[in-house]
Order: structure tokens, then sequence, then C-alpha cells
């Protein structure tokens, strides 16, 4: 077969195509039938909908139960639920947003939750992800993309960037845990490497943007390039 980039980063299940790029980057694909997206698709679920012109619309997310028309990027990595909205740019990128009453916000509930937030001038701080119980003072970039949960940290710089992080001592990390969990892992030099999703009892030693985006789990590989980017690998046998 001939796939470029299909089902990198998820699963794809009972899909019939014909030419995608990009689609399934990285999240489920459910009993769909197209014939020409791009860039649709990209990161998440994409269920019952009846569309016809989005750009990067339903990338990396929910979409459920939607009717639109033109939106830029707006339920991008996501869910949008019950939501009535109008003008709004890069607001619902990468996350919930749930019975959100607003008039003008910039980059603030980018990928994630915000539940129950009184604020005024925020500046990618809910960025990506839950934002619960944390009294910071100055931080940017920090809690970009995720939850953090009881961490006591000195300097971070892009660490938190998309997900969980829980009880984790570290002391100089770059890009490590950017995108997703980091749970009960020892790692010492990795680049890009736990970029956007979960990395569980995996033993690597030289990877280049293998577990970028999802699920590692019982992997033992060698030599692959992009392959696990953005998804489950589960028990693959691969020839590259």
């Amino acid at each position: 077969m001939d796939w470029r980039e299909i089902v990198n980063g998820g699963f794809l299940i009972r899909a019939e195509v014909t030419v995608w790029r990009e689609i399934v980057n990285v999240g489920f694909l459910i009993r769909l039938e197209v014939a020409d997206w791009r860039e649709i698709v990209n990161v998440g679920f994409l269920i019952r909908a009846e569309v016809t012109v989005w750009r990067a619309i339903v990338n990396g997310g929910f979409v459920i139960r939607a009717e639109v028309t033109d939106w830029r990027a707006i339920v991008n990595v996501g869910f949008l639920i019950r939501a009535e909205v109008t003008v709004w740019r890069e607001i619902v990128n990468v996350g919930f947003v749930i019975r959100v009453e607003a008039t003008v916000w910039r980059e603030i509930v980018n990928a994630g939750f915000l539940i129950g937030a009184e604020v005024t001038v925020w500046r990618e701080i809910v960025n990506g992800g839950f934002f619960i119980r944390v009294e910071v003072a100055d931080w940017r970039e920090i809690v970009n993309g995720g939850f953090l949960i009881r961490a006591e940290v000195t300097v971070w710089r892009e660490i938190v960037n998309g997900g969980f992080v829980i009880r984790a001592e570290v002391t100089v990390w770059r890009e490590i845990v950017n995108g997703g969990f980091l749970i009960r892992a020892e790692v010492t030099d990795l680049r890009a490497i736990v970029n956007v999703g979960f990395l569980i009892r995996a033993e690597v030693t030289d990877w280049r943007e293998i577990v970028n985006g999802g699920f590692v789990i019982r992997a033992e590989v060698t030599d692959w390039r992009a392959i696990v980017n953005g998804g489950f690998l589960i028990r693959a046998e691969a020839v590259v």
C-alpha cells in the first residue's frame, strides 16, 4: 500500500479513502467517506460531521454536532460543545470551550479548559489545558498545553507545554514534556521526544521525533523517523 503521513499519530479505523494529505495526523478517523480534505481531521476526532469548506478547523480535537460555514483555526485541537460564536481567532485552539460568553480574547483559551474563570488580561497562561488552583507570579509559556498539578518548579521553558506533568523532578529540559504525559520516566538527553504524548516504561537511547504526540507502549525500535508521530504505537512490527 502507499500512505503518506495518513495514520501519522493515531487510529485509523474502517476508513475508505482515495487521496488524503496529512488528514488523520494524530487522532481518530472513524467511518469517514471523504474526497479531498486538507489538514481537516489533523489531530483528533471527527464524528458525524457534515461540512463543505473547512480550513484547519477540526485540527486536533473533537467536533460534535457542529454546523458551521466559515471558521479559521477555531476548533484547532479540542472540543467545541454547544458554542455559538461569530468571530473568534485562535480562541478555542486546542481544548475545551464550555459555555463561555466572551467578546475579545487573544490566545486565552488556547489549547485547554477554561472553566469558571474571570480574567482580564492573560497572555498564553492557560495555553493548552487545565489551570487548576495555581498561584503564580511570573510564568511564560509554562502551563502551555495541559495540566499543572502540584508541581514545584523554579525555571522551566516550554516544559509543561501541552500535557500532564505529574510528580516530575527535573532540572533542565527543552521541549521534552511538550504536549503530553511524562510518568515515571528516567531520561538523560531527549530532544522533542516526548512531544505531545505518553511515555510509559520506555527505555530509549537515541530517538528523533519518534514519540512525538502520542503513546509509546512496550515498543522496541531501532531506527524510525516520525513514525509514531502523534498517536498510539502498540505492538507494531514495521520496516522502514
